[in-house]
């Protein structure tokens, strides 16, 4: 595989994985009655507006690498309400659907896949570039789902420890608190992901 069909493979599967992910967090979302206004596939500024439905904006922004969803109101009661608890578990099953819908999807495309259709086809070629699509979109899926699960700001781990000791206290975070650990986080992540971007890009052009 030459490095700029890999490069087109890694970024359909990034853009897939993240679809997937972002999916999880908006079903559950709503399954827990939450409004949600905005559905990004990638970050940064809007790029198209693909369609509104249900009051939720779908969109797809300028950097591929990534995606979110808009709650208008987490936990629309006061510390103090009897249903507060409630609520921010319900943050918590949000917060982990996204890495839950990767490691499901990846589970049941390998069983389908490997299970059986791997054994329809004949042509030895097809099968080795099914494989390696196939192989690549677990592996991504794979990724995503542990490394959004890790206790880091703002990903979806670090989103609920946060959830989780609000569950404790029985009070929401001091918001200027949230914000700053978020800010920090997001500047190691940001980190990261320039070294791992530069690695790649190194990899395809001189490995």
């Amino acid at each position: 595989m030459d490095g700029f069909a890999l490069f087109v493979d890694v970024m359909v599967v990034i853009i897939t994985v993240v679809l997937v992910h972002e999916s999880g967090h908006y079903l559950i979302g709503r399954l827990c009655g939450y409004s949600i206004s905005m559905f990004s596939i990638g970050i940064g500024p809007q790029a198209i507006h693909l369609f509104t439905h249900a009051g939720t904006h779908f969109i797809i922004s300028w950097i591929p690498v990534g995606g979110y969803i808009i709650i208008d109101d987490r936990a629309p009661c006061a510390d103090d309400d009897p249903s507060f608890r409630r609520w921010i578990w319900r943050d918590v099953a949000v917060y982990a659907a996204g890495s839950l819908a990767n490691v499901i999807s990846a589970l049941v495309l390998a069983i389908i896949y490997f299970g059986w259709w791997r054994n329809t086809l004949v042509d030895a070629s097809l099968i080795g570039v099914f494989d390696k699509k196939v192989d690549l979109f677990i592996f991504g899926s794979m990724v995503l789902a542990v490394v959004n699960w890790l206790p880091i700001p703002p990903l979806d781990g670090g989103r609920i420890v946060f959830a989780l000791v609000e569950i404790i206290r029985h009070r929401k975070l001091n918001p200027d608190v949230k914000e700053n650990m978020i800010l920090i986080g997001s500047v190691i992540i940001l980190v990261y992901m320039i070294i791992e971007w530069a690695w790649f890009c190194y990899f395809l052009i001189w490995g």
